[in-house]
């Protein structure tokens, strides 16, 4: 398996009202794999996270060619978004 690259920014968003269908949209820079192969996961996590969740943390969701994350907002609060890429 090739190897994760993953992306935990800090960034504050607009006021998201809880029930709201939040879509995050993500691109990798990679000159090893065609853009149609490339593997994305994402994590959003509760209250504010300075690391990504570890390798196999249950956090991830799995894999997907899909380069965006529809998450619907279930409550209000902090949270953070990762990302990552394989190549």
């Amino acid at each position: 398996m090739g190897r994760w690259t993953h992306l935990c920014v800090v960034f504050a968003l607009p006021h998201i009202t809880a029930g709201r269908l939040v879509t995050f949209k993500v691109n990798a820079t990679d000159f090893r794999t065609r853009p149609e192969n490339r593997l994305y996961r994402f994590a959003v996590l509760p209250g504010r996270v300075d690391n990504a969740p570890a390798k196999t943390s249950a956090a991830w969701q799995p894999p997907t060619r899909t380069a965006e994350l529809e998450w619907p907002t279930e409550s209000a609060g902090e949270y953070t978004f990762c990302a990552q890429s394989i190549d």
